[in-house]
């Protein structure tokens, strides 16, 4: 399994999505070439860099770079908590 050492940073509002408490987020996730066999790989939240608490989302123990694909898709799930009404997180 790798885990990649890389920045990601992206914006999301619930607003657009009344009364829904969890939102799937994709996040594209591009290989350098189309492996013959599945590869698995992991995403870390860096805590000390977010100003999501850990109670706002749920990262995949694993993900899977399906054999053949050369970009992919990694799901994290965002979960609406109250100060995200009143705040950018």
């Amino acid at each position: 399994m790798w885990t990649i050492p890389k920045l990601f940073s992206s914006d999301f509002s619930f607003v657009p999505y009344p009364g829904q408490v969890e939102y799937s987020f994709p996040i594209a996730v591009r290989s350098t070439g189309a492996g013959l066999v599945d590869e698995y790989y992991r995403f870390e939240v860096d805590t000390e860099r977010t100003t999501a608490e850990a109670l706002m989302y749920e990262v995949p123990e694993k993900s899977v770079m399906r054999a053949g694909q050369e970009v992919d898709t990694c799901w994290i799930k965002l979960k609406y908590v109250a100060p995200m009404d009143t705040a950018k997180v």
